[in-house]
């Protein structure tokens, strides 16, 4: 088949020769290839799937103006650096395909569902909490799950809490929904390590 495209794009009268009866050789065998993926089913998907012909990725500008890729600092970066960036492109792609050529984030979007599992598994709090933002900024609704050590992450930033308890006999469920309020949002935002910075930490001015 490659014989066959390098053949065809040297020469384009070439392909002539593929619609002359009894024509033999490697134009004849290229023909003949194509004819048997295209006629089954499993092939001719194969041939149609546009990630066999196109390599995307996805390229990152520092604020130092140093560039690299996704796919690069998802084998070079820590658990959370290579997480983030896929989230990121997450909401991309669903603020894209939900509304597309209008603003994400405008008044009333839409519904705009983006499910999660194990969300976040491997973000340090404050990337947690700015991709929360972000999905939210872009007219994305989070229905994520996500495992107990989250709770107080995610409920800074979530509207609603919902919490699956297991009898100790795995034979029944209690289920138990939060709507945390802004002012509990704020309270917990206040005592919260990781926003107060290194400066919190600093020994107190002698009285």
């Amino acid at each position: 088949m490659h014989a066959l495209a390098t053949e065809v794009a040297r020469s384009p009268d070439a392909a002539q020769a593929l619609l002359m009866p009894g024509e033999a050789g490697t134009m004849s065998a290229a023909l003949e290839e194509i004819q048997a993926l295209i006629g089954g089913a499993e092939d001719a998907a194969r041939l149609a799937d546009y990630r066999n012909y196109f390599v995307y990725e996805i390229g990152m500008k520092g604020r130092d103006g140093s560039r690299t890729t996704m796919s690069s600092r998802a084998l070079r970066g820590s658990g959370g650096e290579a997480q983030a960036p896929f989230y990121v492109a997450i909401a991309a792609s669903l603020a894209s395909a939900y509304y597309p050529g209008d603003r994400p984030g405008d008044e009333n979007p839409g519904l705009g569902l983006c499910l999660l599992d194990e969300a976040f598994s491997k973000l340090d709090v404050r990337n947690s909490q700015a991709l929360v933002d972000l999905y939210g900024a872009w007219g994305l609704q989070l229905l994520i799950a996500a495992p107990e050590d989250k709770r107080t992450t995610l409920t800074e930033v979530m509207d609603t809490i919902v919490t699956v308890y297991k009898s100790a006999d795995l034979r029944s469920v209690r289920i138990e929904s939060e709507h945390p309020l802004e002012a509990a949002k704020r309270a917990l935002a206040g005592i919260n390590p990781d926003r107060m910075g290194l400066e919190a930490f600093g020994e107190a001015d002698p009285a």
